[in-house]
């Protein structure tokens, strides 16, 4: 079982699964808890901007969360060293990721009240809106945190 988990662990991939793991749960818990503080003070969870529907839940936990992202991804899952400057690049990253978390929010939500109207639908479509971007993501996250010399030597 230990060699099972050393080599997993060797793997960026894998390293990648079990950091953006642990970010989704933070993310995720942060939607909620900013869902649940926005319906307390009777506010709207979604805003209409150039035409499309924002959840600003999403958007906000996706924001706050940029930082521990970077870090984590950059530190554990990619083992490069943390440098201010890919910091700053690495929201590029957070595009693809809030758009795919958009549109699947979106779609799913009314699919799932069309096919069996749930009192915890919005739950799950925030669940799945969180995971769907993550093969864009490691793609765009392992261009942005590593070291582009050193992807070039070991390629």
């Amino acid at each position: 079982m230990k060699k099972l988990v050393i080599k997993l662990w060797s793997s960026q991939f894998f390293r990648f699964l079990v950091v953006g793991g642990f970010n989704v749960v933070f993310g995720y818990g942060l939607t909620i808890i900013l869902l649940k503080l926005l319906q307390n003070f009777g506010f709207n969870q979604n805003i209409v901007c150039f035409g499309l529907v924002i959840d600003i839940p999403i958007l906000a936990s996706t924001l706050i969360g940029i930082p521990l992202a970077y870090t984590t991804q950059t530190l554990v899952a990619f083992r490069e060293k943390w440098k201010l400057t890919r910091m700053l690049y690495y929201p590029i990253t957070m595009i693809p990721n809030v758009l795919i978390q958009q549109i699947t929010y979106f779609y799913m939500e009314r699919l799932i009240n069309q096919l069996s109207p749930l009192a915890y639908s919005t739950y799950i479509s925030y669940a799945i809106a969180t995971i769907a971007p993550i093969p864009v993501m490691f793609i765009m996250v392992k261009f942005i945190v590593t070291n582009k010399k050193k992807i070039i030597h070991t390629g």
